[in-house]
């Protein structure tokens, strides 16, 4: 996977502040065994101190800015030995602050006003579909990326990745998970250049391999971004402040929310009795 610079860095000074080891070269061997023993040793991969130590000396060596490719089984092993879930969870609590905007060796790239405008964080809302009255909060980065508009989207456990593209007014953003699943999403930006909510539709898979899709709802923010989480509809409701009235209105009714497919298992005309 690709992983910024600067997130990286921000990764190895925890390593060595959780460890209470400084990230020199004989100290890699050190970490390399503290990662290593918070697992069983047929678990693979193997974080080696030669690893460890390469990696450092390509992120020290990177300039800012620069996406360096690492394994992403290699950073979930990582991040698990420190009490993660995986490295998109540790990445969303520790790097959220970081400016995403493009760095000073990159090329100018022309891109359109209306991508620019979408740059920052962002929430996403959008309904579960498993009819439990939640609203599933997603946090959202929005950055340039070379010549391209990125979005990294974090899930509960993992992190959606991909470009965004502008056509006829609309947002589109196909975006890889980690594993197996993807995630399409349309928003809605018409003329405007200055979006702070924008509406639209999400396509994925279910938990159960189905095709779904619903209503989508991005609201931009300034703050840094909060963690993933899932809101009650009935909390809300005697909670204002959790989430928008508008939101806790437009989010209310479940079949205006969810498209399911049903029952396709056999791919012919028995699907529909």
């Amino acid at each position: 996977m690709q992983v910024r610079k600067e997130e990286l860095e921000i990764l190895f000074n925890y390593i060595s502040s959780e460890l209470g080891e400084p990230l020199s070269h004989a100290k890699f061997f050190d970490i390399s065994d503290a990662i290593n023993n918070a697992f069983s040793p047929e678990e693979a991969p193997e974080i080696k101190q030669s690893y460890l130590y390469n990696m450092y000396s390509k992120v020290s060596k990177a300039v800012e800015g620069t996406m360096l490719k690492v394994g992403e089984a290699y950073l979930d092993k990582i991040a698990r030995s420190m009490g993660e879930r995986s490295f998109a969870t540790w990445r969303v609590k520790h790097c959220s602050h970081i400016n995403l905007s493009p760095s000073a060796h990159e090329s100018p790239i022309s891109l359109n006003r209306k991508l620019l405008a979408c740059q920052g964080n962002w929430i996403s809302y959008a309904r579960s579909n498993m009819n439990n009255g939640r609203v599933l909060c997603a946090p959202v980065k929005v950055f340039q990326k070379g010549a391209k508009m990125w979005i990294e989207l974090q899930g509960e456990t993992r992190l959606y990745q991909g470009e965004m593209r502008l056509k006829e007014g609309n947002l589109f953003m196909y975006l890889d998970g980690e594993g197996d699943k993807e995630l399409s999403i349309i928003l809605r930006i018409g003329s405007r250049l200055t979006p702070k909510v924008m509406k639209g539709v999400f396509c994925a898979i279910s938990a159960g391999g189905d095709p779904i899709s619903g209503r989508e709802v991005w609201v931009k923010v300034e703050d840094a971004l909060p963690k993933w989480k899932a809101l009650s509809l009935e909390s809300c409701k005697e909670n204002p402040e959790l989430l928008h009235p508008k939101l806790i209105k437009y989010f209310a009714n479940y079949h205006e929310n969810m498209i399911k497919v049903g029952k396709s298992t056999n791919c012919d005309w028995d699907d529909f009795d």
